[in-house]
């Protein structure tokens, strides 16, 4: 493969191993579901499994573009629900106590991992794309209205000044709703994806 796009994808990969939260008696369910966060079935081990066998069927020079909320996004701490658990604040708190959290409210185990700026430059590296360009989405992925930068190379933007304090908190890289994550195994020898789709706005400009 060239390609390989994820858009709404890796957050939910955690619930595709939720017959032992299923099966069995209400104690083993519920002991089962305690420890959700840990051991080779916590969703973020299945994450890194299922972005590793992307890895394996890319093309050496491949790219993976992934679109995905920022666990650490503004709305959240304003009291927004989580998009995918609709918990306030599971997003935000521990591993841990979220799960515990969810089991309370939802009587379910929290298993739709979202990851920092950090934590997804980590979880990359780790699947074997050390090399990522990460855009920050104002918005969200599936309804963007701004795109910034958030880590990695942008030669095409230039910095934005004069704008208060709320203007730029919104935008920070840490604390963008939601991220466009474009990685790779090794250098491309035709530049990124972002660059290629920047050439092509500048030439129809």
């Amino acid at each position: 493969m060239d390609f390989v796009v994820l858009s709404g994808v890796l957050e939910w990969a955690g619930e595709g191993d939720t017959d032992q939260y299923l099966e069995g008696s209400k104690l083993q369910r519920l002991l089962n579901s305690l420890r959700s966060p840990f051991g080779e079935r916590s969703p973020r081990l299945i994450q890194l499994n299922f972005l590793r066998e992307i890895r394996r069927i890319l093309k050496p020079e491949g790219q993976i573009f992934v679109a995905i909320e920022n666990r650490l996004n503004y709305e959240y701490f304003l009291g927004r629900r989580d998009h995918h658990s609709f918990l306030k604040y599971g997003s935000l708190l521990p591993r841990v106590l979220a799960n515990l959290w969810s089991l309370y409210k939802r009587r379910q185990p929290y298993r739709t991992y979202t990851h920092s700026l950090m934590a997804y430059k980590r979880l990359m590296a780790d699947a074997g794309f050390p090399m990522c360009d990460i855009l920050g989405m104002l918005q969200g992925y599936s309804k963007v209205n701004e795109i910034v930068p958030a880590s990695g190379s942008f030669p095409y933007w230039r910095p934005v000044e004069g704008k208060n304090w709320s203007w730029k908190l919104k935008r920070s890289s840490l604390f963008v709703p939601a991220y466009g994550i474009i990685g790779s195994s090794q250098p491309r020898p035709w530049g990124s994806l972002q660059e290629g789709i920047h050439t092509r706005i500048a030439a129809a400009l």
